[in-house]
C-alpha cells in the first residue's frame, strides 16, 4: 500500500470529469462562434453565462488537484499530479491518456476562443464604422457621456448659432 494516495476530490474519475467539462466547454464555444458568425445578439447572453459555468467548473477541478498536490508537499505540474495517482493505483497507460486528452482539448478550446474573440472584434470594427456612418448621414455627432459610453446627439451648434 502506498503512503500517497490521491485526495478523493482528485483520481483519474476526476480527470475523466475534467475531460467531459473540456468537452462540454468546447461544445459552448462552437455555439458561440455559430451565434457569432450568424450575428445572433441574442443568443450571446446566454452562451456567456454557459461559457462562464463551464470554466469555474474546470478551475475547480485545477483547485482539488492543486490541493491534493500541496497535501502531499508537490507542486502542481503534469508529472507531479501524474506519479500522484499512478501511486495511489492507477494504470499509468490510463492516466497518461487521460492527461493527453486533457491537453488536446484544452489547446482545442484556447484555440477556438481565439477565433471567436477575433470574430468578435471585426464585428465590433464593421458595426461601429457603420453606426459612424450612419451618424454621419443623419447629421448627428457621437460623443462620450460621463460614464465613458458612446452618446449620439445632435451635431454640435456654434455659440453664436444660440
Amino acid at each position: 500500500m502506498s503512503l500517497h494516495r490521491p485526495a478523493p476530490e482528485f483520481d483519474v474519475g476526476t480527470l475523466r470529469a475534467e475531460m467531459a467539462g473540456y468537452r462540454s466547454l468546447l461544445d459552448v464555444l462552437q455555439r458561440e462562434q455559430d451565434a457569432l458568425r450568424r450575428a445572433d445578439a441574442d443568443a450571446l447572453p446566454v452562451i456567456s453565462e454557459a461559457k462562464q459555468r463551464e470554466v469555474q467548473a474546470l478551475l475547480r477541478f485545477s483547485s482539488a488537484r492543486v490541493r491534493a498536490l500541496a497535501a502531499t508537499g508537490r507542486t502542481p505540474s503534469r508529472a507531479a499530479a501524474q506519479a500522484l495517482l499512478i501511486e495511489g493505483g492507477a494504470d499509468p497507460a490510463t492516466v497518461e491518456a487521460a492527461w493527453s486528452e486533457i491537453e488536446s482539448l484544452a489547446t482545442e478550446a484556447r484555440r477556438v476562443n481565439a477565433v471567436n474573440g477575433a470574430l468578435i472584434a471585426s464585428q465590433q470594427t464593421y458595426f461601429g464604422r457603420a453606426l459612424s456612418a450612419l451618424s454621419s448621414a443623419t447629421g448627428t455627432t457621437s460623443t462620450y457621456g460621463a460614464d465613458g459610453r458612446p452618446q449620439l446627439g445632435l451635431a454640435s451648434r456654434s455659440l453664436a448659432a444660440i
